[in-house]
């Protein structure tokens, strides 16, 4: 994943919003390549698998504010944090979510990868010209 988000304003974020974690989500026209967050005001409540039919949705954009103390959590190694520990903190309404609207871009699949590879080098010529 690509994702441009201002991580000190996350951290921010995550110091107000209390709980044990924070994701960064981010809007997608189709979500049907990824699962979706539901959120009940700032509180990521449950994790929705991938859907058939596109549709827009929120995603997690792989981006986590997390306190130490949600290491206790892992019972065995390995472990995924977005399978295994992020559903049970969601469950316990202790893990927070916020939009952020900033490039996205999933590099999972070859013309994804292609696709955000022409876009990084079209920002690093951008930014060196000015």
């Amino acid at each position: 994943m690509c994702f441009d988000i201002d991580l000190p304003a996350l951290c921010g974020a995550f110091d107000s919003a209390g709980g044990e974690g924070l994701l960064a989500l981010h809007r997608v026209p189709d979500g049907s390549r990824y699962g979706s967050v539901v959120l009940d005001g700032d509180r990521i409540v449950s994790f929705a698998e991938k859907k058939e039919a596109a549709s827009p949705a929120l995603i997690n954009g792989g981006v986590a504010v997390v306190n130490a103390a949600i290491t206790d959590r892992v019972r065995a190694l390995p472990c995924s944090m977005e399978t295994e520990i992020f559903p049970a903190v969601a469950a316990e309404r202790r893990l927070a979510g916020r939009e952020c609207a900033g490039y996205f871009i999933d590099m999972g699949l070859s013309e994804t990868f292609e696709q955000a590879r022409r876009n990084l080098i079209g920002l690093t010529q951008s930014a060196a010209a000015r």
